[in-house]
C-alpha cells in the first residue's frame, strides 16, 4: 500500500506483484488498475515476460475487450508514467483462472510473435534494406513482424534495446549505424531511405572482430594502454578499482558460489590477464584458467554491531587494496559469513578489466551459473566467440588512415581554444594534481523525473539530455560562461560482438554546447540534443587517442579538457535467484577526479546520485547550495520550458533568498527555545547536578 496526501492508504495488491524493470520498481496493480480504468475493458491483467538473456523484460498486458494498442497507450500514459506503460498487449476472450478464482499465469499465451496492433495497418518491407532493418528488430523486441511504417519506440523499444538494434544493424549490413540516426529516423521505411544515402558516401565499412593469436603478447586497447599508465604512477593505490557488494541472505551453497567465479574467470580472458613491458610499450598475456578464489571470514560471532562495522571496514579496506597488474588474477572475491542465513559477498576488480556495464555482465552471468551449479546441472552460457583481447587488436588497426581522420575532422575544431570552465571555488587551485573527495546527495523525485522526460520526448530528446540542459544552465549562473564544456560516459559498446564481453569499453565524451543569446529553455535543450547526437556519431575515437593526437596542454592542478562531468547510469548491477534475497551493500569511498561531477542513477522512477567535488576547492556548505539551485532549476523548466535561462536565473534568485529567511527564522526559533531551557534550568533544584 501507499500513503496518500489525504492521510488514506491505498491499496495497491499483493507484495509479490512488485517488479523491478531496468531499475524502476513497478507495481503490477497499479497496471491492472489502470487498464480496468478503460471503458471498453471488462478486465485485464498484467504480467513480466523476460527477453533472451541479454535483453532484460518487458510487460504485457492481457484484456478482454476491444481497443487499439495506440489508443490503449495514450489512455495509459494519461495515468502512468511512461516506464509503467506496457510495451506489448494480448487481446483474450477471457482471462485463464485456477481453480481457486486467481489469475492462471502459466495459461497466458505468450506475446513474442504478436505485432501490437498500431493505429496504421501492417505495411510488409518494400526493398532488401528494409526487411534487413525490419528483421532486426523483429529480432531485438522479440515479434514475429515488423512492417515499413512501424516505430521502433512505439513498437516497445527504448535506449538500451535502441544501442543493440544499431549495432546489429552496422553488423548485418556491415556499415556503420549511428544511435543517432535510429532516434531521428525511428521508422523502418525513413530510416532505410537514410540509410540508402549514407552508403553512397565515403564511410570506410568496419571489419568484423576475428580471433587472434595468444602468442608472445598482443598490445592494449587504447584505454587499458591509459589505464596502465596511471596504474603505474600509482601502484599502490586502488583509486581504480571497481568495488561491489551484496549481501545473501538465506540458504547459500558456497561450493557452487565459488566454482559460479572459477566459470565466469574461465569464460572471459581479461579477467586472467597480465601486463608486461617490452621496448617501452605494454603488452597483455592472458592465463590458464583456475587462479580465482573465494576465501570466507566468519564474523558471525560478533555482535550486530560490531559485525555491521568490522563489514563496512572490511568492504572498504578490499575496496582499497591495489592490484599488481603484472601477474594479479583480476577479480577478487572474499565472502563474509554473517550468519547462517546471511553473507555478504565482495567483488574487486581493476578499471582495465572492466567497466560498470561488465559489472552487470558479470552479477547476471554469475547468477545464472550458480543456479545451474546448485542443482548439478553444467553451465548454461554459450561459449562467447570472442574475447576482448581480440577487440583490442582490432582497434588498433580500426583507428587508422581514413577512418581516424574523419573522426578527427569532427573534433579537432571543436576541441581547439576549449575554454576552462571557471567556477567560483572557496580555495586557490593547487598546482598539484592532488584531490580531496567530498559528496552531497542529489534526488530528482518521481514526478520530477516523469515531467523531464516527457519534456525530452516531446523535443526527440531523451533524459539524459534534459538533465545536461538543466545541469548547464545552472553553471552558467554559477560562473557567467556561456561556452560550456561538460564531459560524460559512453559505453563504447556500439560493435555486436562486445555486448558479452568482460572488459573495458568505457569511452569519454566532450560535450561543447553555445549558451548565448538567453534562449529559451526549450532552445536550449534542442541545442544540447544537437551536441550529443553529434558527439555520439564520433564516439569511436576512444579519448586516449584523441589526446595522443591533439595533444592539449595541462592547466595546472585541472584535467585535460573539461573540469566538470555529468553522468546518468540506468543500470545498476542486479540479479534474483531462488531461495535468496539479494540486496545492495554500499561502500563509502568517494573518488574525484574533477572540480565537479554530477552522477545520478534512475532508481525506481528518481533519479538518486550525488554532487562530487574536491574538497580543496569547495567548502561542503557551497556544494549544497548549488545542489538546491539545480532543484530549483530543473522544477522551474518543467513548469515553464519557455522561460529564458535569466528568468530561470530570476527564479533561482528568489528561492535563495527564501531559503535564507527559513534558515534565519529557524536560527532564532531554535534560539529562543535554548533560551527558556536555560532559563528553566536555572530556576530548577536540579541545576547543580545537571551543570556537573
Amino acid at each position: 500500500a501507499r500513503l496518500l496526501a489525504n492521510g488514506e492508504l491505498d491499496y495497491l495488491g499483493r507484495l509479490d506483484d512488485q517488479v523491478k524493470i531496468r531499475g524502476f520498481r513497478i507495481e503490477l496493480g497499479e497496471i491492472t488498475a489502470a487498464l480496468k480504468a478503460h471503458p471498453a475493458l471488462s478486465d485485464a491483467a498484467v504480467v513480466v515476460l523476460r527477453y533472451a538473456q541479454e535483453r532484460g523484460q518487458r510487460l504485457v498486458a492481457y484484456i478482454v475487450g476491444e481497443v487499439a494498442f495506440g489508443e490503449l497507450r495514450a489512455f495509459l500514459r494519461q495515468r502512468l508514467p511512461e516506464y509503467m506503460v506496457p510495451n506489448a498487449v494480448v487481446t483474450m476472450e477471457r482471462l485463464p483462472l485456477t481453480a481457486n478464482g486467481k489469475l492462471d499465469r502459466r495459461a497466458l499465451p505468450s506475446p513474442s510473435a504478436e505485432r501490437p496492433a498500431l493505429e496504421q495497418d501492417f505495411a510488409p518491407a518494400a526493398e532488401p534494406l528494409e526487411e534487413i532493418i525490419a528483421g532486426v528488430w523483429a529480432e531485438v523486441l522479440g515479434l514475429e513482424r515488423v512492417g515499413r511504417w512501424d516505430d521502433f519506440f512505439e513498437l516497445g523499444g527504448h535506449s538500451l534495446l535502441a544501442t543493440q538494434a544499431a549495432s546489429r544493424l552496422e553488423q548485418a549490413l556491415g556499415t556503420p549505424v549511428s544511435l543517432n540516426a535510429l532516434f531521428r529516423w525511428p521508422r523502418v521505411a525513413d530510416l532505410a531511405e537514410q540509410l540508402a544515402r549514407a552508403r553512397t558516401d565515403s564511410d570506410v565499412e568496419a571489419p568484423s572482430i576475428a580471433k587472434r593469436s595468444r602468442d608472445g603478447g598482443q598490445p592494449l586497447s587504447f584505454s587499458q594502454e591509459r589505464l596502465w599508465y596511471l596504474h603505474r604512477l600509482q601502484p599502490d593505490s586502488g583509486a581504480f578499482n571497481l568495488a561491489f557488494a551484496v549481501r545473501l541472505n538465506g540458504a547459500v551453497d558456497v561450493a557452487a558460489l565459488a566454482g559460479s567465479f572459477r566459470e565466469l574467470e574461465r569464460r572471459h580472458e581479461t579477467l586472467r590477464t597480465v601486463f608486461s613491458e617490452r621496448d617501452g610499450r605494454p603488452l597483455q598475456q592472458v592465463l590458464p584458467a583456475g587462479r580465482v578464489d573465494q576465501p570466507m571470514i566468519d564474523l558471525a560471532a560478533l555482535t550486530p554491531f560490531d559485525r555491521q562495522r568490522e563489514s563496512a571496514r572490511l568492504a572498504h579496506a578490499e575496496a582499497e587494496h591495489p592490484f599488481d597488474l603484472n601477474q594479479d588474477v583480476l577479480l577478487r572475491v572474499r565472502l563474509l559469513r554473517l550468519g547462517d542465513m546471511s553473507h555478504l559477498v565482495l567483488l574487486t576488480s581493476h578499471h582495465v578489466a572492466g567497466d560498470g556495464w561488465s559489472m552487470e555482465i558479470l552479477i547476471r552471468e554469475v547468477t545464472a551459473v550458480y543456479e545451474a551449479f546448485r542443482r548439478g546441472r553444467p553451465s548454461p552460457l554459450p561459449e562467447l566467440p570472442i574475447q576482448y583481447i581480440d577487440y583490442a587488436v582490432w582497434q588498433r588497426r580500426r583507428l587508422e588512415g581514413a577512418v581516424l581522420n574523419a573522426h578527427l575532422a569532427y573534433w579537432r575544431p571543436l576541441l581547439e581554444r576549449l575554454p576552462r570552465l571557471e567556477l567560483p571555488t572557496d580555495r586557490p587551485r593547487s598546482a598539484a594534481a592532488v584531490r580531496g573527495g567530498g559528496q552531497h546527495p542529489v534526488l530528482l523525485q518521481k514526478e520530477l523525473v516523469e515531467r523531464l522526460a516527457s519534456l525530452a520526448q516531446a523535443e526527440g530528446a531523451s533524459l539524459f539530455m534534459a538533465l545536461l540542459a538543466g545541469f548547464e544552465a545552472l553553471l552558467l549562473k554559477w560562473t557567467g560562461q556561456t561556452d560550456m564544456v561538460i564531459g560524460t560516459n559512453v559505453a563504447g559498446r556500439d560493435r555486436l560482438e562486445t555486448e558479452s564481453l568482460i572488459g573495458c569499453f568505457i569511452n569519454q565524451l566532450v560535450l561543447r554546447t553555445d549558451l548565448a543569446g538567453n534562449p529559451p529553455f526549450r532552445e536550449l535543450l534542442r541545442r544540447v540534443r544537437t551536441t550529443c547526437l553529434q558527439a555520439y556519431a564520433h564516439q569511436e575515437l576512444p579519448f586516449e587517442k584523441l589526446i595522443a593526437e591533439l595533444r592539449p596542454e595541462r592547466q595546472p592542478g585541472g584535467s585535460l579538457l573539461y573540469q566538470v562531468k555529468f553522468e546518468l547510469q540506468h543500470n545498476a548491477p542486479s540479479a534474483e535467484l531462488p531461495e535468496l534475497r539479494l540486496e545492495s551493500f554500499e561502500i563509502d569511498r568517494p573518488i574525484v577526479r574533477y572540480d565537479l561531477h554530477l552522477v545520478l542513477a534512475e532508481v525506481e522512477g528518481e533519479a538518486v546520485g550525488a554532487l562530487l567535488y574536491d574538497t580543496h576547492l569547495f567548502d561542503a556548505s557551497t556544494i549544497r547550495r548549488m545542489a538546491e539551485d539545480l532543484l530549483t532549476v530543473l522544477k522551474a523548466t518543467v513548469a515553464n520550458p519557455e522561460s529564458t535561462l535569466e528568468e530561470l536565473h530570476g527564479v533561482v534568485d528568489r528561492a535563495r533568498r527564501r531559503r535564507i529567511g527559513e534558515r534565519r527564522r529557524q536560527r532564532k526559533e531554535l534560539n529562543v527555545e535554548g533560551l527558556r531551557k536555560v532559563r528553566r534550568r536555572a530556576v530548577s533544584p536540579l541545576s547543580s547536578v545537571d551543570a556537573t
